[in-house]
């Protein structure tokens, strides 16, 4: 049992007295033990499903802010849930296309980017792919899809009711987003497009190019919205049962059903764990996340099959010319290593028929690389953060872990004093510099000659022996997972790396890096190489992420570039 279900392994809830409408009543749930199910499985559709083992929580928010959005949150008060499995991510296109297929019911156009109409077209081309989610779905048809699984793998397979959609969207905390009550802007399931760009214009995301929960649920804010089986009655909370409420009847309601979430063109007003609207069953505006209810008697399908374990380790690690290292002492056994990196050539960007791809990972365009430079071999450190600071390691820091929460600009304000420093100190040549790197010598040393999704090559059960990802517990000390070819430790997984450029289009063609645009500070900054928190494909070669540089987050780090005297715009 994994450790972010500990204390949640057996339920077991006392009679609770209750007083709502039609006056004072008692709830319970019997007690159900899940400590012999498997915290995961997935099902004959290939989709993983999570234990949720059930527990007590406060749904819903404080009523004191006043009117306007969100006015109809709460008020907030306890809830008891029993156990149930809960899809990891949202319904995908293939998944979804292999219902229509069975059934002959539920075609969607979004399934058929011809069939759409020309001023909504550019959404679903940007959403296209088998591993993006269903994002205008009925509730009827998500109804639909969910007993024809059922059927299909002889469970009961349904929607989950509002209150378990919060209670794992909200994954043990109690603050307005699973990671506190800060925004941390490009952390949702999709950041909100204002009104200056076409609605949906990056479209909806694969899951794990987001950060997962601390349960290990992706896009549970924005992205699709999600239906749930409830009917919505905006002053439910006030006479809600405590045990399993599945909201209230027809007659109570306003005909509309619940959506959770937010979605891609929702307001961040609307996208944390208690926001909530009723939406017309038959408005084609949602995405679909599976609940498998467990009670007494529980029993997994018949397909269901375990997460593929992790593959033995190779034969041997991959193996390449050593690159020339230079170590740089940072005080008190304190020091940074660094490999170089000769002139060469790579082609950048994904093919369009990469599996996971993004819109923003082309066209491919070939990079003619002129200079060398040098690239720290691991991430950067709290030990060594601390030591380029002059600073003793701050208590409960891990020394060995890689530095986090810092921003891209606090790190640029940083390294342009710090230069100074070396120089004046005769530690550092004039015209050296150390920065962070452009995205292009990021990618170039993270292929290691490579043209394949991975550095490793095309097999995403081999990933884990070179990256930490799905790994809710956080990142792990550098240097855990194998190096790539030219001896890089951690470029997949673990933290994304800040790269020195903002985000920007690639030209196509031939170019030198020289060339690219080199512009410093932009409102997004890219990241690299994926998190530990997140899917395989933000792991792939060519994945480009985009966070607010002016943020720090809990899953991106950084590695150095220390340039050559004659290299200083390589």
């Amino acid at each position: 049992m994994s450790e972010r279900h500990s204390g949640y392994c057996f339920l077991t809830v006392l009679a609770m007295m209750v007083c709502g409408v039609g006056g004072c009543r008692q709830d319970q749930v019997d007690p159900v033990d899940v400590s012999a199910l498997p915290p995961r499985f997935i099902n004959s559709l290939g989709m993983e499903m999570v234990l949720i083992p059930g527990g007590s929580f406060q749904m819903g928010r404080d009523l004191d802010f006043g009117p306007g959005i969100g006015m109809h949150d709460g008020p907030r008060h306890p809830v008891t849930v029993s156990p149930y499995y809960i899809s990891r991510a949202e319904v995908t296109k293939e998944q979804y296309r292999a219902f229509v297929a069975d059934s002959g019911d539920g075609f969607l156009p979004e399934l058929d980017s011809a069939s759409v109409p020309d001023e909504t077209a550019y959404a679903y081309v940007r959403s296209a792919g088998p591993l993006r989610p269903i994002f205008k779905a009925t509730w009827r048809d998500s109804r639909q899809f969910c007993k024809w699984l059922a059927q299909r793998d002889g469970v009961e397979y349904r929607l989950p009711t509002e209150a378990e959609w919060e209670f794992a969207c909200r994954a043990g905390t109690s603050s307005r987003w699973w990671w506190g009550d800060h925004e941390l802007s490009g952390s949702y399931g999709h950041r909100y497009i204002s009104s200056d760009y076409q609605a949906y214009a990056n479209g909806v995301s694969p899951a794990g190019t987001h950060p997962a929960n601390p349960w290990g649920l992706y896009h549970v804010y924005s992205n699709a919205g999600e239906w749930c089986l409830d009917w919505m009655d905006y002053k439910y909370f006030e006479y809600s049962p405590v045990v399993d409420p599945k909201g209230p009847s027809q007659i109570q309601s306003n005909g509309r059903r619940v959506k959770r979430g937010g979605w891609i063109e929702s307001t961040p007003d609307a996208i944390d764990s208690y926001f909530r609207i009723g939406v017309a069953p038959d408005t084609p505006t949602g995405g679909i996340r599976l609940v498998l209810p467990i009670r007494a008697g529980f029993r997994l399908p018949a397909s269901a099959r375990q997460p593929v374990p992790d593959p033995p380790p190779p034969s041997s690690p991959p193996s390449s010319t050593p690159l020339e290292s230079l170590v740089v002492p940072l005080g008190d056994e304190v020091a940074m290593e660094f490999l170089k990196l000769e002139p060469g050539r790579f082609v950048m960007g994904s093919p369009a028929d990469e599996l996971g791809r993004g819109y923003w990972e082309g066209p491919q365009t070939e990079v003619v690389i002129t200079k060398p430079y040098y690239l720290a071999r691991y991430e950067l450190t709290n030990a060594q953060w601390a030591a380029m600071r002059g600073e003793a390691l701050p208590e409960g820091s891990i020394a060995d872990e890689p530095l986090r929460d810092v921003s891209w600009l606090t790190m640029h304000n940083f390294l342009e004093t710090w230069n100074a420093r070396e120089r004046a100190a005769g530690r550092l040549a004039d015209g050296a510099e150390y920065r962070l790197p452009f995205e292009y010598e990021w990618e170039y040393a993270y292929r290691a000659g490579s043209t394949t999704r991975f550095p490793h090559g095309e097999a995403i059960d081999e990933l884990s022996w070179y990256a930490v990802y799905e790994h809710g517990a956080g990142p792990l000390p550098v240097g855990s997972r194998r190096p790539n070819a030219w001896g890089f430790y951690d470029m997949g997984g673990n933290v994304w790396d800040w790269c020195k450029n903002p985000k920007v289009d690639y030209p196509g063609g031939i170019i030198k890096g020289s060339q690219l645009p080199r512009v410093g500070f932009g409102i997004f900054n890219i990241g690299r190489g994926g998190g530990y928190n997140f899917g395989w494909i933000a792991s792939r070669s060519a994945m480009r992420q985009f966070f607010t540089a002016r943020e720090g987050f809990p899953w991106v780090g950084f590695r150095l570039v220390r340039t050559i005297p004659d290299a200083v715009k390589p």
